[in-house]
C-alpha cells in the first residue's frame, strides 16, 4: 500500500515549517525510536520535496543591487526596486536578461499531475517556504509566519486527537505517548515525533483496513462506527463538531443553509425554462408516475413563477469509485430541488427549503420531507438521501470548486507572471504578494494529496483514474470562460436581482462587497501606471504575458483587441477576477474544512452502503453505516483540521514589514487608493458582522438554542479573515 497520507501531509508540513529554524540535515534525522516506515516516508519526503530542484538551479543568479537577476517569488517585492512600464525602463537589457533567466526557471509542464494541466515542473528555491536568506524584509517575515502558523496548527491537531487516541485504546496503542518522557537527543526529530505520535496510530489504523476486509472470516464492517457519537468522540478539547447537526444527522435547515452558505456556494443554481436539459425533463421518468401527479404541478408552477432552484450532480452517474479502502464504496448522482421558502417571515433567515432529491440520475425513485420527525423509515430515507447529496457536493467541491478552480487556476497566473513580467513591472509588484506560497503548497499537494495513494485517493469516492481527467477538464474549461465573480453569479441565476435571488445569499453578499473593494483598488492601480490606451499597448511584458496566458488556455483573453483597442477595461477585469480567486474564493472554499468538513457524518465524502431505496426499510444502523470506517473519518478529520486552520496574511496588507511600505511613500496617488481599499474592506467587516447579528438574533427568536444559532452566521469572507493568496 502506498505511504499513509495522513502522515506524509503532516510531515511535509510540519517538517516544512521546521526548517526555518534548523538544519536540513538536524530536520530530517531520524528519531532513534522511529519506526521504519517513519524513517522511509521522511527520507522519502526530504529527497521528493527539499532536494527537488533541478542541478541547473544550483548556479542560478541572485539579486543585485538593482534587482534585475532576482529569481522567484520570494524575491518579488524588493522595496527599493524602481517600478516602470518596459517602455521607459532605463536598462532595457537587463530587464530582458532577468526575463530570459525566468523563463528558465518557471517551466510549464502538462505531465506533472493531474496530467493535461500546465504545472511548474521544479519549484524554484527562492519560491520555497524554507529558502529564508537574502529575501526582502516582508518576504521574509512572511515565510517566518507561514512556517510558524503551519507549526503550532500541526501541534493542535494532534494535542486535539491525544484525547481520543486515550479513550479505550489497548496498551500498544499509547506506545507513542512514551515520547513524552524520552530526553530529546534531537530537537526537531523529537518534535515530529511528538506530533505525529498520533498519527502513527491512524496510520496503522488505515493500513488495517484491508486487513479487517480480507481476513477470513473478517466482517467488512469490523471498522464501522456504531453511532454518530464514534464520530463525535474524535474530537479533544480545541474543536468540536458543528452544532447545526442533530444527535441523528444532518437538518434540513443545515443541509439548506450549507447551498447557501457552505463549502460549494457555486452549486446552487437557479432553474429557468430555458435550461437544457430543463429540470422537469430530467425528472420526467419519476414524475410520470400516479403518486407524483401533483407534485409535478407544482415542480411547474415554481419553475414558472422563478422560485426553483437546484444543485445538479446527475454527471456523476457511472462514476468509477476507489477500491484501496476495504469496504466497498459508493458515488451517487444526485439532483436536489429547492424552492422559496413557503413562510414569508422565515425567508430573511433561510430563503430556500427543501423539495426533493433524486438519488441517482435517472432514477424513478423520488424523496421528500418527511411529514413528521418520528423516526421511522421515511425519516431515515430522508435521511440517507441528504447523505448523498453531501457525498456528491463535498467530492465536487474538493476536487473541482477548490483543488481545480482555485489552487490550479491560480498556479498559471503565478508561473506566467514570473516568466514574462520583470520585478520591476507595476503589475508584478501588485500581483505578487496574492501568489506568496502558491507554488510551493500546489507542489506539496501533488506528492502528498493527490498522488497515488495520497489523501484525495483514501478520502473520496471516485478512483483516481476519475478524478484526474475531470480536474484537467475543468481547469481548462474554468480558464477558458470569464470567471470574474460577476460573471461566476450570473452564470448561477444568483445575482442579487428581482428576476434572479433578491434574499439574502450569504456568500454572494459577502463576496460581492469584497469584489468591488477590488475591482476599484485595481482600476486605480493600473489608472496610475496606465494613462492612456496606447501606454498599454506599448508594454511589450503586458502583451507577452496574455499571450503566455492564452498558450496555457486562459482563452477569454482572446479578446484582448487590436492596435488601437483601449485593453484597460480587460485587464483590470482580469487582475481583479485573479486577485478575487486567489483570495476571496479560496477562503471561501478552504476554510470550511474547519470545522465543518472534518466531521465525517454532516460532509462525507464516499458512501460505504448502498444509497437509499424505497422499497426499503432503513432504521438508524442503516443510516450510521453510510458513512466511512472510523479510521478514513480519522484521516478527514486531520487533514481537515490541518488544512482549513492556518490562514496567514490579510487582503489588503501588504506591508509585512514594519517601517516598511511593500509600494513605497513616493505616490500619493497609490497610498490614496490603497487607503480607500482598506477602508472599503473594514466597511464590509463591519456589514457582515451586522448582518450575522441580525442572524443570530432572528434564529434565537424562531426558538433555536444560542450556540446553534450562532452556526448560521457567515464567517468565511469576513474581509480581516481573508488571506492574501492561496499558501494552504
Amino acid at each position: 500500500m502506498a505511504p499513509v497520507p495522513a502522515r506524509r501531509l503532516s510531515i511535509c508540513l510540519l517538517g516544512t515549517a521546521l526548517l526555518s529554524s534548523c538544519s536540513l540535515s538536524s530536520a530530517f534525522s531520524v528519531h532513534p525510536h522511529a519506526s521504519a516506515d517513519a524513517r522511509r516516508v521522511r527520507a522519502s519526503v526530504y529527497s521528493r520535496i527539499v532536494c527537488q530542484q533541478s542541478p541547473d538551479l544550483k548556479d542560478a543568479p541572485t539579486r543585485n543591487a538593482e534587482g534585475t537577476e532576482a529569481s522567484g517569488a520570494a524575491s518579488q517585492s524588493s522595496g527599493p526596486a524602481v517600478l516602470t512600464l518596459p517602455q521607459h525602463d532605463s536598462d532595457p537589457d537587463g530587464r530582458r536578461r532577468e526575463l530570459a533567466h525566468k523563463l528558465k526557471l518557471y517551466t510549464f509542464s502538462r505531465e506533472e499531475l493531474p496530467k493535461g494541466t500546465p504545472m511548474i515542473t521544479d519549484v524554484p528555491p527562492a519560491d520555497t517556504a524554507w529558502s529564508l536568506g537574502g529575501n526582502p524584509p516582508e518576504v521574509f517575515l512572511y515565510k517566518a509566519g507561514w512556517l510558524w502558523k503551519v507549526a503550532t496548527t500541526a501541534l493542535r491537531v494532534a494535542v486535539d486527537f491525544i484525547p481520543a487516541k486515550l479513550r479505550g485504546t489497548t496498551r500498544e496503542g499509547l506506545r507513542g505517548t512514551g515520547k513524552f518522557a524520552n530526553p530529546l537527543t534531537n530537537v526537531v526529530g523529537g518534535i515530529v515525533d511528538l506530533v505525529l505520535s498520533p498519527l502513527d496510530d491512524l496510520g496503522r489504523d488505515e493500513r488495517s483496513i484491508d486487513e479487517k476486509a480480507a481476513a477470513p472470516g473478517g466482517e467488512k464492517g469490523a471498522t464501522r462506527p456504531t453511532s454518530l457519537q464514534d464520530y463525535a468522540d474524535m474530537f479533544g478539547p480545541l474543536w468540536k463538531p458543528p452544532k447545526s447537526m442533530a444527535p441523528h444527522g444532518i437538518t434540513d435547515n443545515a443541509y439548506t443553509w450549507y447551498r447557501l452558505a457552505g463549502p460549494n456556494p457555486n452549486a446552487i443554481q437557479k432553474c429557468r425554462t430555458t435550461d437544457q436539459p430543463g429540470v422537469l425533463t430530467q425528472l420526467k421518468d419519476a414524475l410520470a408516475q400516479p403518486q407524483y401527479q401533483s407534485l409535478r404541478s407544482e415542480l411547474k408552477s415554481l419553475l414558472e413563477a422563478g422560485e426553483l432552484y437546484k444543485v445538479d450532480y446527475t454527471w456523476f452517474h457511472g462514476t468509477t469509485t476507489g477500491v484501496n479502502q476495504g469496504p466497498t464504496q459508493y458515488m451517487p448522482s444526485p439532483l436536489a430541488l429547492f424552492r422559496l421558502n413557503r413562510d414569508p417571515e422565515a425567508r430573511s433567515r433561510m430563503p430556500l427549503e427543501p423539495v426533493l432529491i433524486q438519488v441517482e440520475a435517472n432514477s424513478k425513485e423520488i424523496f421528500q420531507p418527511p411529514a413528521d420527525e418520528s423516526e421511522g423509515p421515511d425519516y431515515y430515507r430522508w435521511l440517507m438521501a441528504k447523505a448523498c447529496v453531501q457525498v456528491a457536493d463535498n467530492c465536487h467541491h474538493e476536487g473541482i470548486a477548490h483543488l481545480s478552480r482555485t489552487h490550479l487556476v491560480t498556479e498559471t497566473f503565478a508561473g506566467s507572471m514570473n516568466r514574462q513580467l520583470s520585478e520591476r513591472h507595476p503589475l508584478h509588484k501588485l500581483l505578487a504578494p496574492h501568489f506568496w506560497g502558491t507554488l510551493i503548497i500546489n507542489n506539496l499537494a501533488r506528492s502528498a494529496l493527490i498522488a497515488e495513494g495520497g489523501t484525495v485517493d483514501i478520502l473520496l469516492a471516485p478512483s483516481l483514474q476519475e478524478l484526474y481527467p475531470l480536474i484537467t477538464q475543468e481547469v481548462k474549461k474554468w480558464k477558458a470562460r470569464d470567471f470574474s465573480f460577476e460573471a461566476v453569479m450570473a452564470s448561477q441565476g444568483m445575482r442579487d436581482l428581482r428576476d434572479e435571488f433578491p434574499y439574502m445569499f450569504p456568500y454572494r453578499d459577502d463576496g460581492s462587497k469584497i469584489w468591488n473593494a477590488i475591482c476599484k483598488w485595481v482600476s486605480s492601480y493600473i489608472e496610475i501606471y496606465y494613462k492612456s490606451a496606447q501606454d498599454l499597448e506599448n508594454d511589450a511584458e503586458v502583451k507577452a504575458w496574455v499571450d503566455d496566458l492564452i498558450a496555457y488556455d486562459v482563452k477569454w483573453l482572446e479578446d484582448w483587441g487590436a492596435p488601437g483597442t483601449d485593453n484597460r477595461p480587460l485587464l483590470k477585469k482580469l487582475v481583479s477576477a485573479v486577485i478575487f480567486n486567489a483570495s476571496a474564493q479560496h477562503a471561501a472554499v478552504n476554510f470550511p474544512q474547519t470545522p465543518l468538513m472534518c466531521y465525517t457524518p454532516a460532509f462525507p465524502l464516499s458512501m460505504y452502503d448502498p444509497p437509499p431505496s424505497l422499497a426499503t426499510e432503513p432504521e438508524a444502523h442503516d443510516y450510521v453505516r453510510l458513512f466511512a470506517p472510523m479510521e478514513v473519518a480519522k484521516t478527514q478529520k486531520n487533514v481537515g483540521l490541518l488544512l482549513g486552520t492556518v490562514r496567514h496574511t490579510r487582503l489588503g496588507q501588504y506591508d509585512m514589514a514594519p517601517f516598511r511600505r511593500y509600494f513605497g511613500t513616493d505616490n500619493s496617488d497609490l497610498t490614496a487608493a490603497l487607503s480607500k481599499f482598506r477602508k472599503d474592506l473594514d466597511d464590509a467587516r463591519r456589514a457582515v458582522d451586522r448582518r450575522n447579528r441580525d442572524l443570530v438574533a432572528a434564529w434565537t427568536a424562531a426558538g433555536e438554542k444560542k450556540k446553534v444559532a450562532e452556526c448560521y452566521s457567515y464567517t468565511l469572507l469576513r474581509p480581516d479573515k481573508v488571506p492574501q493568496g492561496i499558501n494552504i
